[in-house]
């Protein structure tokens, strides 16, 4: 098709059809961002000085943006050290998990930081098992070769 087929006599796009069809690129800000970033880029240091003085007049949502800012909310952390019995087969998980239950009900640990350990030693545990039966597996083969 032709640009003069695609569009309307007033120019426009026919329904469906677009003069951009990937259209705006990722991460690229509209014009109207781009001035207002440009508008605070100028005023950086007179807007945090206000920002501050308002913190520190006790402007409450002015302290919160501050402590936001200084210390952000933290998405992960590493978990508390506990000592876990080594697994090297499915029949040591009950040690584990009898481990894991002390440490959740010592306090030791809280109850989401032993559902991340719990998954990652159920995990461990599927590894053991498929290394298992793969080992299973090529001494059936082995046998049944000869």
């Amino acid at each position: 098709m032709t640009e003069t087929a695609e569009r309307k006599a007033g120019g426009q796009f026919q329904k469906g059809i677009s003069g951009n069809p990937r259209g705006r690129v990722r991460g690229v800000p509209n014009k109207i961002s781009r001035k207002v970033l440009g508008a605070i880029a100028e005023h950086e240091e007179e807007l945090v000085a206000t920002l501050v003085n308002m913190a520190l007049a006790g402007d409450v949502k002015a302290l919160r943006l501050c402590i936001e800012r200084l210390s952000p909310v933290m998405r992960e952390h590493p978990l508390p050290a506990v000592k876990l019995p080594a697994i090297e087969t499915p029949a040591d998980l009950p040690k584990a998990t009898g481990a894991l239950l002390k440490a959740a009900t010592s306090g030791a640990m809280t109850p989401g930081e032993v559902a991340a350990l719990s998954a990652a030693v159920r995990v461990h545990v599927d590894a053991l098992q498929t290394a298992d039966l793969a080992e299973r597996v090529r001494l059936l083969e082995e046998g049944g070769a000869q």
